[in-house]
């Protein structure tokens, strides 16, 4: 039955972010294998609507309820009394405690696959797990309380109560504020847990003392032992039912219902992420890519005598282009350049001369040979 729960959250996953899938993609951030358990659970055990989250918590309201009444008269004996180690009411406040741990471990499960989490945060629900174990046992046997008095008596140091409140308090604090930074992007859970702060504040004081003692003559409700456990009991139901329903958004989202939250900048992160002005040419987009750079053709013109000027071209390269300066600077020129012949059409009065009976290419003289032979060395040096 997980495996195929996992299965189910895994294949609507797929197909709800495939199908709605933009040009950037979609903002996905829990990737759950095919058999992930916590997933499993999560999407098919946990309950997925409101109308079950609020059965969920008025049957356990209504419990803790039934067991408060059952210990609050004086008469109730050691199998209801709620400050009796082994009584019902301890039981019942260590089972509530210990469902929070299981469902602490369940959420570890569904965070260790978020995308964004690269830091490893999604370890701290190990932590608040071992911090609802240690508050079921806690109740269950008032360890505690023994361990305290222990203490006390060993180091001379009173009252006994500031041995199991300093580390507890600290603790359970750190857990408390671990899970409300995780919770906060769903509203409904963030609201169960601030309400299960204020029980559990409640719990604490009438542990202490703190319950003023007209409350307690006026009603037996009010005794410091029913209201510390009615208040823990009040507290361990509604963080579970908060946990619950933060575990039912991650599925939700996972399978598509819901969107992820909005990433949120600081200012300072939004000015990094803008483009500068000098950068701002380099981010632009080429619409159209550079040609390349065809290679020029220089022109050398040769001089051999007062009559007749030889001219060709000579390709160059890119580097050959870049020593040239410097070659010409170092020795003489021997070539100088000409510029380019003039086309003209014949009405400008230009006298032309042209000789159609002239002979063909004649033969280069000695001294011709001679200084292209020279300009091939310097070329090739």
């Amino acid at each position: 039955m997980l495996h195929d729960g996992a299965s189910d959250v895994a294949t609507a996953y797929a197909s709800t972010h495939a199908s709605t899938a933009g040009p950037e993609g979609p903002r996905v951030r829990y990737t759950p294998p095919v058999e992930s358990a916590s997933f499993a659970i999560a999407g098919r055990v946990l309950p997925q609507t409101r109308a079950q989250l609020t059965a969920l918590t008025l049957g356990f309201v209504g419990v803790s309820t039934l067991v408060a009444w059952s210990a609050a008269p004086a008469s109730s004996g050691s199998l209801f009394a709620a400050n009796q180690p082994g009584s019902l009411a301890s039981w019942w406040g260590a089972t509530l405690w210990m469902a929070v741990a299981a469902q602490c471990v369940v959420l570890f499960g569904l965070r260790r696959h978020r995308t964004d989490d690269l830091s490893g945060r999604y370890h701290g629900w190990l932590f608040a797990a071992c911090v609802a174990t240690t508050l079921s046992l806690s109740t269950a046997t008032h360890a505690h309380e023994v361990a305290a008095t222990r203490l006390a008596a060993t180091t001379g140091f009173t009252p006994a109560a500031l041995w199991w409140m300093g580390p507890g308090l600290l603790a359970t604090t750190a857990a408390a504020g671990w899970v409300g930074v995780e919770v906060r992007e769903c509203p409904i859970a963030t609201g169960f847990a601030g309400a299960g702060v204020a029980c559990a504040a409640v719990s604490i004081a009438s542990s202490v003392g703190a319950v003023p003692e007209s409350l307690a003559a006026a009603s037996p409700w009010l005794t410091p032992a029913v209201l510390g456990m009615l208040g823990a009991s009040l507290a361990a139901t509604l963080l579970l039912v908060g946990l619950v329903a933060y575990s039912r958004r991650i599925v939700r989202e996972t399978r598509g219902e819901v969107s992820p939250p909005a990433i949120v900048k600081s200012k300072a992160e939004a000015a990094a992420d803008e483009p500068s002005a000098d950068n701002a040419d380099d981010e632009a987009p080429k619409s159209r890519p550079a040609a390349p750079a065809r290679p020029r053709r220089a022109k050398v013109t040769l001089e051999l005598d007062d009559e007749e000027t030889y001219a060709f071209e000579e390709p160059a390269t890119a580097k050959g282009a870049a020593r040239k300066p410097k070659r010409e600077a170092s020795r003489p020129r021997l070539a100088e350049e000409t510029a380019a012949p003039k086309w003209v059409s014949g009405v400008e009065g230009v006298e032309e001369d042209y000789d159609d009976e002239a002979p063909g290419p004649r033969k280069r003289t000695k001294a011709e040979r001679k200084l292209l032979r020279r300009e091939k060395e310097r070329r090739a040096a």
